[in-house]
């Protein structure tokens, strides 16, 4: 069954893969035990826009030699703060963006326009 859960601490590990830290994810790790096709997704609420990325993730457990390699950036982030348990390694098949539907059917000129919409739609303001 897919299932989608924020991941709180990646890395670019090199220029074909990513890793994902498991810190909170075991649906996630089963999941990809059975299929190992995944999709990650990066939006900016406030463009309105970002990516997504498909690609083959393999788990690498702590006891793997491969976390080590793989997972020391992640591990590092996470200071004490969180238990990595595996390493999601994520081989990058393909990039895509993302748009929302104001990039296609706007009324708004430009994207400072579609920036200025999701402030008043969030009721937010920047710094």
């Amino acid at each position: 069954m897919p299932n989608v859960t924020p991941k709180q601490i990646w890395a670019k590990h090199d220029d074909t893969c990513l890793v994902v830290a498991d810190i909170a994810s075991p649906n996630s790790v089963e999941n990809i035990k059975q299929n190992p096709a995944v999709c990650l997704s990066f939006i900016d609420i406030f463009r309105q826009r970002g990516s997504k990325i498909t690609g083959k993730a393999v788990i690498f457990p702590k006891e793997d030699p491969q976390f080590e390699i793989f997972g020391a950036a992640l591990v590092k982030m996470a200071g004490p703060k969180f238990d990595v348990r595996n390493v999601i390694k994520i081989d990058v098949e393909r990039i895509s963006r993302i748009l929302a539907p104001s990039y296609q059917k706007s009324k708004f000129p430009n994207e400072d326009a579609i920036r200025d919409d999701a402030y008043q739609t969030y009721g937010v303001r920047p710094l």
